[in-house]
């Protein structure tokens, strides 16, 4: 659709009939009897209006074609797995947000973290939290600053967190058959995403470090991070995007990525 608006044209039935999809999974879109072009007139109505589509379709997806595509719910059902990055994206494909341009919006949604891999996430969640440690130890702030907000939903972070586990992390200057702690390797963890952040950044470091039973109850680190924290993608993404930082989402390096 992206592609499609670039060559000026808008689809204006975008419904799961009209998108075939062959057997090597390449993508087509088809019939294209109701497509308009898009000029200064018709452009925010046009774009609206395949915008609109995409959200439907996006629902139809996420429902599996369970509901008729004419009577889908307007909102993303509680039930369906990471509901909340869906409602994220559905809510962006409107044009209501005024400091983004119609023809910029589909070009940024194409990164958005429902579109990542469980693999992506956690090398998103490892790569910011070794940022901030890069910037404790520069005594630079600047990915500090842009974590921070006023209501940090990852204050109690800690009471998710298995005791063992967390303990493991805690006191990782313990020698064995001692009881005393080196305190100059100890780590202490505070509340907030940014400390949240450098635990999950230094489990993935030291995990291979870890005693057998700490290792069965965390068995993948991805898993057990990302479905303790299921919304901790999304908020990193919503803090960082746009800004230098979003160079560690994936497909960062592509030219048009905003």
């Amino acid at each position: 659709v992206k592609e499609l608006h670039a060559f000026g044209f808008g689809h204006q039935e975008l419904h799961p009939s009209n998108i075939l999809i062959d057997v090597t999974g390449k993508i087509f879109l088809a019939d294209f009897d109701k497509s308009r072009e898009i000029t200064a007139d018709t452009k925010h109505s046009v774009i609206s209006n395949d915008l609109q589509g995409l959200q439907k379709l996006i629902l139809y997806v996420v429902m599996r074609g369970q509901l008729d595509f004419e009577h889908l719910p307007i909102e993303c059902l509680k039930t369906v797995k990471e509901h909340k990055e869906i409602e994220d994206l559905h809510r962006k494909l409107e044009l209501s947000d005024k400091t983004t341009p119609p023809d910029n919006l589909l070009e940024m949604l194409i990164y958005h973290p429902y579109f990542w891999s469980k693999e992506k996430k956690y090398s998103v969640l490892r790569d910011i939290g070794n940022e901030i440690r890069t910037a404790h130890t520069t005594k630079t702030d600047g990915i500090l600053k842009a974590l921070e907000c006023e209501h940090d939903p990852f204050m109690e972070w800690q009471e998710k967190i298995d005791k063992e586990v967390l303990d493991s992390m805690v006191f990782l200057g313990k020698e064995k058959g001692s009881k005393k702690t080196n305190k100059k390797a100890q780590r202490l963890y505070g509340s907030g995403v940014i400390d949240l952040l450098k635990l999950i950044r230094n489990m993935a470091e030291h995990y291979n470090e870890k005693d057998d039973e700490v290792k069965e109850i965390i068995q993948d680190p991805a898993d057990y991070f990302l479905n303790l924290f299921p919304d901790l993608t999304l908020h990193i993404y919503e803090r960082l995007c746009g800004s230098e930082y979003s160079r560690f989402f994936p497909n960062a390096n592509n030219s048009s990525h905003p």
